[in-house]
Parts: structure tokens; sequence; C-alpha cells
């Protein structure tokens, strides 16, 4: 659009009517088409979500959208960016470490300049917030290894005993348990008069004291230190001690016993029976 005028001059008239000279003087203005809305070089659906980050934690590098259009090439920037963080113009990407919390969110303003100097922007916010206290876990104590049940062999017994009354008995080692937690103690149920059991060696032994009525069924028991237990039984039997007072009284008065199998022998007959026809026990004879 152009128009000229002779000597620059136009002459106007002022509100009462009177004639008035005004000197143009030219001047060239460039005009340039950026739209109804201005200069637009970021696609219209082009946004950038906003950020919360945290103090003391990296964020994840965070790259910025390219823009197009424009006239040459385009340069980026950013509005002052929150402590700790900074942007790259020739990547469009921001990076760093936050070191300070926020008072709220921060308005970012993202810049794409052409070299004509025309701008675009985008906005988006940066809340940087206090790091969380991290309290430590407490280290897990190790599981200990379960130990194996407490337990006496698969094959161990303990065979019945029958003993003498007044006669020491072979000391009688009972089997040792294994398994368990920590250390094993053993005990045994009431044994006969004049037996005792040994707990440290596992053994009985001792002089039964008096005949039995029957057999007498003896509990071993061991124990680990968490009251766990294993049992074996067995019977005990006493008899009757032997009368050797009358052993001459078998072959007659004034007889000579000639030897001791024949004494052996006549202890085991019909003659030497108890009232109830069973045999009594006798410990070795010796002559």
């Amino acid at each position: 659009l152009a128009r000229s005028y002779p000597n620059n001059q136009v002459t106007v008239q002022d509100a009462e009517g009177d004639a008035v000279k005004l000197t143009v003087v030219p001047v060239d203005i460039t005009l340039q088409d950026t739209g109804a809305d201005g200069a637009s070089f970021f696609a219209a659906d082009t946004t950038i979500d906003d950020q919360t980050y945290s103090v003391g934690i990296a964020i994840t590098d965070l790259v910025l959208p390219e823009a197009s259009d424009g006239t040459g090439e385009l340069t980026y920037g950013v509005s002052a960016l929150p402590t700790g963080l900074s942007f790259d113009a020739a990547t469009r990407t921001l990076s760093g470490t936050p070191t300070a919390a926020t008072s709220g969110a921060v308005t970012i303003v993202y810049m794409a300049t052409d070299e004509d100097g025309t701008t675009d922007t985008l906005t988006f916010t940066i809340t940087i917030a206090e790091a969380e206290a991290v309290v430590p876990e407490e280290p897990e104590e190790p599981e200990e290894p379960e130990s194996p049940s407490l337990a006496f062999a698969t094959d161990a017994a303990i065979n019945d005993q029958e003993y003498t009354a007044e006669w020491p008995i072979a000391d009688l080692v009972l089997p040792e348990a294994s398994g368990g937690t920590g250390e094993l103690t053993y005990s045994v149920s009431a044994l006969p008069a004049g037996l005792s059991f040994d707990a440290a060696t596992r053994t009985i032994s001792g002089t039964p004291a008096a005949a039995t009525d029957g057999a007498i069924t003896i509990v071993y028991t061991a124990t680990d230190e968490e009251e766990s237990t294993a049992s074996l039984t067995f019977t005990i039997t006493v008899n009757e001690k032997l009368d050797f007072g009358n052993l001459f009284d078998l072959f007659g008065a004034g007889k000579v016993v000639p030897t001791a199998s024949h004494v052996l022998a006549e202890l085991f007959s019909d003659r030497w029976r108890g009232a109830a026809g069973v045999h009594h026990r006798c410990q070795p004879l010796y002559f």
C-alpha cells in the first residue's frame, strides 16, 4: 500500500474550518502474516505435561517438543527453572537433581524463536516436593534352620530285662537319641527298688532289693531344650532270690556234691520250682 503527496504535505481542516498543512514523513513498514493468533511454530495439539519431582532425586530427562516453520533456524529457551535443574537448548532437554522444594507449582514458559525474532511458546508447571523421610528397614533376622525331629533310631529297642533279687545286675546302657533342639536329657520312669539311672551315661545299674509283682513297664524318655520328647518302653522283672542254705538238702544229708553240672541240673528240676510252677532265674554259680 503506497500513496504519494506533493512536497510530502497534506492540507486538512480543523474544527473551525481553517486549513492546516501537515508534512508527511515516509516510513517503511514490513508486515508478516502470523495468523489470527500470532506466530505458531508448534503443532496445535502440542502440550507439555505438568511435572512433579522430589528434592534430592535426579529427574528423568524431559525432552521438550520440537517446533517447525518460522524463518531460518529456530532456537529454544525456558524461563527460570527450580534450583538444580537445567535446560540444554541444543537437545531441548530438562535434566538435573532438584535441591530445594518449591512453594507450589512453578509455571515454566518454553519458547521457540526464529531468526526474525518471532516467538511461539508452550507453558507447563514444575512442582518440587520435599523428599520423603526414608525409614530404614530393620534387617531381617536370618532364619535358623529347623532342627531334625527328636527321635530314636527306627531300629532302636530295649530288650525286656529279668533280674534276681539281691543279685547285682550288669550295667544296662540305654540307646542315645538324635535330632531335637539343643542338648538332650534322659530320664526313666520309676525303677524297682535298688536300681538307679545315671542320666549322663544313660545307664541303669544297682542291685534289686526285692522281687516285683510281675513285669514292670519302664518308660525311657529323651527331652530336648524345647521340651520335645521321644520315648522307648521295656519291662523289668525281679524274681525272688535263691536260698542256697537248702542246697545240700537236695542231695541228702552228708552227701557230696559231685560236680557243678549236677547241681545246676538239680536246680532246674521239678524239685526247685516256685509255688506258681515257674523256674527261678539264678545267677552263675561258682564252685
